[in-house]
C-alpha cells in the first residue's frame, strides 16, 4: 500500500475485500476516519494493513524460557540421538522424496 506524504494510504489497487461490520463499528470508523481528513475505505484499509504488518512482525519472534533457550541453544553442538521413529522416517523420506 503506497502513503502520501501525510501518511495516508493511497489506495490505487484492484483487489477488494468485503467485510460485514456492526453499527457501533462503522460509525466509529466513519467518525475517525472524518477526523483525519479521509475516506472510509481508505481509513480502514490503513489500519488493517498496520494491523496486519504488526502481526507479521510479532509472529518472527519466538519466545523462549530460560530453560528451553539453553536446551535450543546447546543442539548444534550435542544433537540427541536419533530415535527408531526418526530413522524409519528418515528412511522414508529417502525412498520417496529423494531416491538415490
Amino acid at each position: 500500500m503506497r502513503m502520501n506524504d501525510d501518511s495516508i494510504p493511497i489506495i490505487d489497487g484492484d483487489e477488494t475485500l468485503a467485510i460485514r461490520l456492526k453499527p457501533p463499528m462503522l460509525e466509529a470508523i466513519q467518525r475517525a476516519a472524518a477526523l483525519s481528513g479521509m475516506d472510509e475505505a481508505s481509513f480502514a484499509a490503513g489500519a488493517a494493513h498496520r494491523q496486519a504488518l504488526a502481526t507479521l512482525e510479532a509472529t518472527k519472534v519466538i519466545h523462549l524460557q530460560s530453560e528451553d533457550y539453553a536446551v535450543f541453544t546447546r543442539l548444534p553442538d550435542r544433537p540427541p540421538t536419533p530415535t527408531e521413529a526418526l530413522k524409519a522416517a528418515f528412511e522414508r523420506y529417502k525412498r520417496t522424496v529423494r531416491p538415490q
